[in-house]
């Protein structure tokens, strides 16, 4: 009787048992593991900063999918999606690819300036040795297709084009090798008037308000800016500036504003075109100019370009950062900002390179006196954030960007 309870007793525990069974509790987190080749790429997840460079194993990374960057200076980002399990090492090995520039197509001219006009692929170029200015297209691929050119008369040097306001504005260069502002009619080619200032014999900047209705021309010299109203090709007034402005951008959130570099006294300022009151300013290194933008427009930037620096200032809080100097070189003309936030493309001398942002490092220069680049650069464009329009005294170059 005994034995017979004992194993009612036993049957009746075992039932309880197998009614409180447990599920398995696994962590919310998991783990990955990167190695990369080369090693020492800087990590991001979902767009943040791990501050961690591989190899290294990241832990307590939340469950499910997210977005990892891997960058590193001269190569190509790595971009991929992975989905981290729950209390689980995931292991990852990338190859980076070498950054790369492919030519694809040249135009042999005798260059001073160029522009964009506003329309997608349209570049107009300026012509310092004939008196006619050139129009091209640059298509999808990176072709180059003469579309027209317009007789002005004389050489030319600086040039702004609106194709909205239907104004080519460009500084024509006379017999004395002094320089005079004319306005031509964008789909006509007619002139619509020279503009005669007083005391003015060369302009180092032209550029039109985002809505054309307004030209800017840097008179250096005399260390003013001049407002011309772009249809009627009148000089509104002139604003004097603290130094001698050797380039402008508008502020891309408010037109009345306007990014200004001085030379002399080297500063970057911010200036209020319906007033001429400096907003904001800092002191640069000598000779400031190459004004760039990020692709947010949140980051305004700009080169000391005989000290072979760059400055990158935020431009709601008016904080900065910039690099040290590149021993190699004499003077940047150009900057741009590249497709990606961590590349700065620089022109200098007969060198194009770029600058990684993240840790101010300069790559190895891109072109040094190559085929590709026969005289010194001018300008540098970048269109439709993959091919990059690089002019010289002698050719616009376009070169597809594997950044």
């Amino acid at each position: 009787m005994q034995a017979r309870s004992l194993l009612v007793l036993s049957l009746v525990g075992l039932a309880l048992l197998g009614g409180c069974r447990h599920k398995p509790v696994y962590p919310e987190v998991g783990s990955v593991y990167i190695s990369t080749d080369p090693p020492k790429a800087e990590v991001l997840i979902d767009g943040s900063l791990t501050h961690r460079v591989t190899p290294v194993k990241l832990d307590g990374i939340p469950t499910g999918y997210h977005v990892f960057t891997l960058r590193i200076n001269n190569y190509q980002a790595v971009i991929f999606s992975l989905e981290v399990k729950p209390g689980q090492t995931r292991m990852v090995f990338k190859d980076f690819s070498p950054i790369a520039l492919l030519r694809k197509d040249t135009l042999n001219i005798t260059a001073g300036d160029m522009c964009f006009s506003g329309e997608p692929g349209e570049v107009f170029i300026s012509n310092n040795c004939d008196k006619t200015l050139t129009m091209i297209r640059v298509d999808a691929a990176g072709q180059i297709s003469e579309t027209g050119r317009i007789d002005v008369g004389r050489p030319q040097r600086l040039i702004a084009a609106s194709r909205s306001a239907n104004r080519i504005f460009m500084t024509k260069i006379k017999p004395d090798t002094s320089e005079e502002l004319s306005g031509f009619e964008l789909v006509s080619g007619k002139l619509v008037r020279d503009i005669y200032l007083n005391d003015i014999k060369y302009f180092s900047a032209l550029i039109f308000s985002p809505d054309g209705n307004i030209l800017i021309a840097a008179d250096s010299l005399n260390q003013r800016l001049i407002l011309i109203d772009s249809r009627l090709c009148s000089v509104i007034r002139t604003i004097s500036t603290a130094g001698c402005p050797t380039d402008l951008s508008f502020d891309r959130g408010d037109p009345t504003r306007i990014y200004v570099t001085l030379s002399g006294t080297d500063l970057f300022a911010l200036i209020d075109l319906e007033t001429g009151a400096v907003l904001n300013s800092m002191t640069t290194g000598i000779s400031p100019g190459a004004i760039f933008w990020d692709r947010e427009f949140t980051q305004v930037g700009f080169s000391s370009r005989s000290d072979l620096t760059y400055t990158i200032v935020n431009k709601n809080t008016w904080t900065s950062a910039s690099s040290a100097r590149d021993l190699a070189g004499h003077f940047v003309c150009s900057a741009c900002w590249s497709s990606r936030s961590d590349y700065i493309l620089w022109a200098m001398d007969y060198m194009l390179g770029t600058l990684y942002v993240p840790d101010w490092q300069q790559t190895s220069k891109i072109f040094n006196g190559s085929s590709l680049v026969s005289y010194k650069l001018i300008k540098l464009l970048l269109y439709d954030d993959k091919l990059l329009l690089m002019l010289n005294a002698g050719q616009l170059v376009v070169v597809k960007l594997e950044l």
